[in-house]
């Protein structure tokens, strides 16, 4: 944990910055990466004409708990421009983009494999609305992440472990949740209506739910929940 620590309390903060893309958005990020390291990091933000929104990073308790497999949905919650620690990326070959219209969307971020790996982690993410809120956590190697959520939408996706993939939309209803540990695990889903989505992988290279892997598509009002333990 000390590494975390570090990383959101002892670095010198540069690449935290202010971006006004309509009024008051803020965007705060630190990128590092080690010395000799084959490729940078990567942030692309694109606010369109947003007004109030952030782009800022987990708490360090959250990030305890996403070690931990504690961090859930349920714990996002709006956080103040002024004081909301800054988003991290971290390591070889990260890369970030990032999407907010409307007003008082918020977005967090945290990609991390300085701990070995040249792959480096992957996210897109968007935010559409003042009721929407995203998070991706990456912890690890050459992992994927596509986050979408709108409406009266939350959205979590937290990843540890390399080479897992996902891909979560989460539309009118809101809620939604991806949890992955372990290598290789891959996920799609996409709910809308009054929607609550709940997915959790523990394991390696477990079975797939559909042709091309965990695939979810509803267009019933339902919920969605998937558990899988395996090593």
């Amino acid at each position: 944990m000390g590494k975390y620590t570090a990383i959101l309390a002892g670095i010198l903060v540069f690449g935290s910055f202010p971006v006004f893309a309509g009024d008051n958005n803020v965007l705060k990020i630190i990128q590092t990466s080690p010395p000799g390291a084959l490729a940078g990091n990567n942030l692309s933000s694109d606010q369109s004409l947003a007004n109030n929104s952030l782009v800022a990073g987990p708490t360090q308790q959250m990030i305890e708990d996403a070690l931990d497999g504690a961090l859930h949905v349920g714990d996002l919650s709006r956080m103040d421009q002024a004081t909301a620690p800054s988003g991290v990326q971290s390591g070889q070959r990260n890369t970030a983009t990032l999407t907010i219209e409307g007003n008082g969307g918020q977005l967090l971020l945290l990609q991390d494999n300085s701990a070995g790996g040249t792959s480096g982690n992957s996210a897109q993410l968007s935010a559409f609305g003042a009721d929407s809120l995203g998070a991706v956590l990456q912890i690890g190697d050459g992992n994927d992440a596509s986050l979408t959520v709108g409406g009266g939408a939350s959205g979590l996706i937290v990843q540890n472990g390399s080479g897992n993939a996902n891909s979560l939309t989460v539309g009118p209803g809101g809620s939604g949740e991806i949890i992955q540990n372990g290598n290789g695990n891959t996920f799609s889903t996409s709910v809308a209506a009054n929607t609550s989505v709940t997915i959790t992988q523990n394991g390696n290279n477990l079975s797939p739910v559909g042709v091309t892997g965990m695939q979810v598509f509803s267009t019933s009002p339902g919920t969605v929940s998937i558990n899988q333990t395996s090593f």
